[in-house]
């Protein structure tokens, strides 16, 4: 399996944590369960 590698800088805070990855995307999701799980979809593995 060929996969391109792609980076993720996160900011972390109280209430949110911020993502932006390597091609310039960027999300936010609330720091709790819920928000996790969906980065771990925006991650999709």
């Amino acid at each position: 399996m060929n996969r391109d590698i792609k980076y993720f800088e996160i900011d972390i805070s109280h209430l949110v944590f911020d993502v932006t990855d390597s091609d310039g995307n960027y999300s936010q999701f609330k720091n709790n369960p819920s928000g996790f799980k969906k980065f771990v979809k925006l991650l999709d593995i």
